[in-house]
């Protein structure tokens, strides 16, 4: 997966996004995906600074780069571009392309299909 770059309060960071990501932060925060996206929804101002700390480290881990930023600082670059409010771009989109790795073209209903009813022709192949 390609890094993304967003910049705020006038450093860019690279961010990494995808399986090892969503590992880490599970991880981290003893959570399964369904309560990570709940706290996100219930609390982004505590858990969105720390999705975009953990994959700013995961990237800069797979780079092999200092990670010579906080959880902390990472926060307060947040609330000087303006936290979660319009204005805040860079935010608005992380937390979209962010989503967007999670969620994109994958369906909402689960649905079944035994591979021996497509084989025999009981169920329409899509």
């Amino acid at each position: 997966m390609k890094p993304i770059r967003l910049k705020l309060d006038k450093r860019e960071y690279k961010f990494i996004f995808g399986l090892g990501l969503l590992g880490e932060l599970l991880e981290e925060l003893d959570f399964n995906l369904e309560e990570l996206m709940q706290k996100l929804e219930k609390n982004p101002f505590k858990y969105y600074p720390f999705v975009m700390f953990t994959a700013a480290k995961y990237y800069c881990e797979l780079e092999d780069e200092e990670i010579d930023f906080t959880l902390l600082s990472i926060t307060d670059a947040i609330d000087k571009e303006g936290a979660f409010s319009d204005r805040n771009k860079p935010m608005i989109k992380f937390i979209k392309l962010f989503k967007d790795s999670i969620f994109k073209d994958v369906p909402n209903d689960i649905e079944v299909i035994d591979p021996e009813e497509v084989k025999s022709g009981e169920v329409e192949k899509k």
